[in-house]
């Protein structure tokens, strides 16, 4: 279920639709390129305003904004996936060799429509709901119960009774079964797992994609959260790895696999004393974490404290770190 935008919000995002609607109706791959991708960028830019609108972040752009919304649960998954489309769209507009073609007519007019679904729903969800009278609820009569003299117990009841217990028993079993199907097939438990797997055979976009299913189904976990961050930060998109180990960590303060993660983005973007702030109090949830210990090594050794690196890179053993700590080799990926 989508959260339901403010009323201001609802009318500066309609606004802004209506501000490129123009430009939408001039989308024609028959038109001279150049103007076509003015065109194109005229509506991804009202689409844009709109979507801030509805968020209330108006410094957030692109798939950053759409993750946002997507978070606040004003976009469905759906509707993020078609706005991610004319988001890239834009992006190779931008390049001013670049040359538009149908596929970027098709996600601007995807994606309007979409916005356009969006605002119409979200107005009929805070129409008011009008409040039947008193009198119109008492217009409606109630049947009176017919009194019945007692029935006296036969053979033919009883079976019907034995027959109603076998149903409730079959239906019970159903039930049963249905919950463990839907635990390990269709729950949100069950698409985090499948993101996992499809991360370890290196199907990245699949994984992001589970991840993202994992988070509709349940808004309450953290583990998605954590390893699309860390998905984000080994491909270089700090701001959208930021905005997914920030919300891990506000879901679960103590989740000590989200805490060495925001250690890792802050090694990586070069925030030594704070990473190794995280990479403490990740092994104060998880004390056996050689991963934390060997990255922790490596925050202290950019501090230039050798000593206290020296001590967590004899705990951590040999690993992905061991090189780290002696500048300029790379940072966690």
């Amino acid at each position: 279920m989508t959260q339901e935008p403010p009323e201001r919000g609802l009318r500066e995002a309609q606004a802004s639709l209506d501000g490129a609607r123009s430009a939408v109706s001039r989308l024609d791959s028959s038109r001279h390129l150049e103007d076509l991708a003015a065109d194109l960028l005229e509506t991804w830019e009202g689409v844009e305003r709109a979507l801030r609108s509805l968020c209330g972040t108006p410094t957030l752009s692109g798939q950053s904004l759409i993750r946002e919304a997507r978070q606040r649960r004003i976009l469905t998954l759906d509707q993020a996936h078609v706005l991610v489309e004319f988001s890239a769209s834009s992006e190779k507009l931008r390049e001013t060799t670049y040359a538009p073609v149908w596929t970027d007519i098709r996600n601007a007019q995807a994606a309007f429509k979409q916005m356009e679904s969006l605002l119409a729903q979200s107005t009929v969800q805070t129409a008011p709901v009008q409040t039947p009278e008193y009198a119109d609820l008492h217009a409606v009569r109630t049947p009176t119960r017919d009194l019945a003299m007692p029935v006296e117990r036969t053979p033919e009841r009883r079976n019907v009774l034995g027959l109603l217990l076998m149903g409730v028993a079959i239906l019970a079993l159903c039930g049963v079964g249905g919950f463990f199907g839907w635990r390990y097939f269709l729950s949100a438990d069950a698409a985090l797992r499948k993101g996992i797997a499809e991360l370890e055979v290196g199907r990245r976009s699949e994984a992001v994609r589970q991840f993202d299913i994992a988070m509709e189904r349940d808004s309450r976990l953290a583990m998605p959260h954590v390893y699309a961050g860390r998905i984000y930060r080994e491909d270089g998109n700090m701001e959208s790895a930021m905005i997914e180990l920030r919300k891990a960590i506000e879901l679960e303060p103590g989740n000590a696999l989200a805490l060495r993660e925001m250690g890792s983005y802050l090694l990586a973007t070069g925030n030594f004393d704070l990473a190794r702030a995280f990479y403490v109090r990740a092994l104060t949830a998880d004390t056996s974490d050689r991963v934390a210990m060997g990255y922790l090594a490596c925050a202290l050794a950019r501090l230039n404290r050798l000593d206290e690196a020296q001590r967590f890179l004899d705990r951590a053993g040999p690993g992905s770190w061991s090189a780290c700590a002696s500048a300029p080799a790379p940072l966690p990926r």
